[in-house]
């Protein structure tokens, strides 16, 4: 929807591996917006590790990381939205967004796809414990195609186009859609949503 007069927008820059940070987030958000109802987490780390050992602390640390960030930050702010709206007597929605990596047998991003993988378990928990006063679905983009896609450990966009059956790669817009969906839905709970033009099914 259109912004209006009274829509306030606001940057806030937070550290999402550090739990301090993430709690001041929930504060700001409780002081600004009063009736705090939806979130889109979309937040997310990625890293391409393609199943290498890992024999260094930095590099465990890394990985650890990628978990806080994917997944555990993800439980934190939904325990504190719920929590709000319970007591206020409310009713809102969130949406995740996931990836299909954390179906696909084989990745080059395998501690990324388990991060993933972790946060649509919570996702499926938050659903079903919390459902009364706020539904939680996830968004799942197979490969989008952005800048980001350059990072990915494979020979170019046109491997993935390959794999695509409708042929062509889902866009941001694509992605964008599907939330809103979920976000105007809230009877649709629990639901881990793909928009990869069908690729996970092949």
């Amino acid at each position: 929807k259109e912004p209006t007069r009274h829509t306030v927008f606001r940057s806030l820059k937070v550290e999402m591996t550090d739990y301090v940070s993430v709690s001041n987030l929930i504060d700001v958000l409780s002081d600004i917006t009063p009736i705090w109802r939806n979130m889109v987490y979309i937040a997310g780390d990625y890293w391409a590790d393609e199943g290498k050992p890992i024999k260094s602390k930095e590099v465990c640390e890394k990985a650890s990381k990628i978990f806080q960030v994917n997944a555990t930050s993800f439980t934190v702010l939904v325990r504190a939205l719920h929590e709000s709206l319970e007591k206020q007597e409310l009713a809102g929605c969130v949406v995740a967004i996931s990836s299909t990596s954390a179906d696909h047998g084989y990745t080059g991003a395998p501690i990324y796809a388990a991060s993933k993988a972790s946060l649509n378990r919570l996702v499926i928990d938050s659903a079903s414990r919390y459902g009364k006063n706020l539904s939680v679905s996830a968004v799942a983009p197979g490969p989008v195609d952005t800048p980001m896609l350059a990072a990915t450990p494979r020979d170019g966009k046109q491997e993935y186009v390959k794999e695509t059956p409708t042929g062509k790669l889902s866009t941001p817009e694509d992605i964008a859609k599907a939330t809103v969906y979920l976000l105007e839905n809230p009877q649709i709970n629990g639901v881990l949503l793909s928009v990869d033009g069908g690729r996970i099914v092949r």
